[in-house]
């Protein structure tokens, strides 16, 4: 059984940053971060 992996608040803020500021999309976000494209989307 896999675990779930938990990310900061400081990446979760830094992914918001990308979308709102440098206007990329969730899933280029996530590419620069690392992260599952869908964890942005639920997160």
């Amino acid at each position: 059984m896999t675990r779930s992996q938990t990310y900061t608040p400081e990446l979760r803020e830094e992914a918001v940053k990308l979308v709102l500021t440098q206007g990329l999309t969730l899933e280029d976000a996530a590419l620069r971060l690392t992260i599952p494209k869908g964890t942005l989307a639920t997160g």
